[in-house]
């Protein structure tokens, strides 16, 4: 059985974990890109050597993907990134030509973008360290209340919420590419657990339009997601083999 992993990033969770893991079964056969080209805290992921890697993949039983690392470069940089949604899709677009050329069954994750109740950019947008707890209470204000009071100034809460409407969107292309059979699997990840927030009526609203759907999910989890599709992919594959 070969499998193939686009991971999140380059930390021991998202990449040696993996390794360690399927290591105990010789009949698996592991490919992902090298950790050389995923990006991590500091940097992005070259997308363009992960699209190098999977345009050299051949014969795979299933290929893996964090959407994160085609959309963006990684997780982190979902939050971070300033290219645009044209931007993005083409390069989203670009996947969906070659991915089916590596392998028939497709399993993707992407993240709904997270909303850290903190002052602590170090995985943010930089005037996260002054604004992002009242970022946080606004957007859980809003959801709650429909409207909300802020005293953020008005060039951030745009560039905020121009990011969470581009990766939303995004998402959306991804949910109709799900629809049309694309991907066996897609989950919709939720990085956060608050009661409120955009974030919280993104998901509401991904639920609500994949209700027909049987091969989307919208589950809470990020670094664990990977594990759970190897998982549903080596069921899959015990299925077929026993019928």
């Amino acid at each position: 059985m070969k499998i193939a992993l686009i991971p999140i990033d380059n930390r021991p969770i998202c990449y040696d974990l993996v390794e360690d893991i399927l290591s105990c079964d010789k009949n698996i056969e592991l490919f992902m890109p090298d950790i050389k080209f995923l990006g991590g805290l500091q940097k992005s992921s070259d997308i363009d050597e992960i699209f190098n890697f999977l345009k050299n993949l051949s014969e795979i039983d299933y290929l893996i993907v964090s959407l994160d690392t085609i959309a963006y470069g990684g997780l982190i940089n979902s939050r971070r990134s300033t290219d645009d949604f044209e931007t993005v899709k083409k390069r989203v677009e670009k996947f969906f030509r070659i991915a089916k050329t590596c392998s028939k069954k497709i399993l993707a994750f992407s993240s709904i973008m997270r909303i850290s109740n903190n002052n602590i950019n170090e995985e943010e947008k930089p005037y996260w360290d002054k604004f992002g707890k009242k970022i946080f209470q606004w957007s859980y204000n809003f959801d709650k209340f429909s409207k909300a009071k802020h005293n953020i100034p008005d060039e951030i809460l745009k560039d905020y919420l121009n990011t969470r409407k581009r990766n939303f969107e995004i998402n959306k292309i991804y949910l109709k590419k799900a629809a049309d059979g694309f991907f066996d699997t897609l989950i919709f990840s939720k990085d956060d657990c608050a009661e409120f927030g955009l974030n919280i009526q993104e998901a509401k609203e991904l639920e609500k339009l994949s209700k027909d759907l049987d091969n989307v999910n919208v589950k809470t989890g990020a670094d664990e997601i990977p594990l759970s599709l190897i998982s549903r992919a080596l069921l899959k594959n015990k299925k077929l083999q026993i019928n």
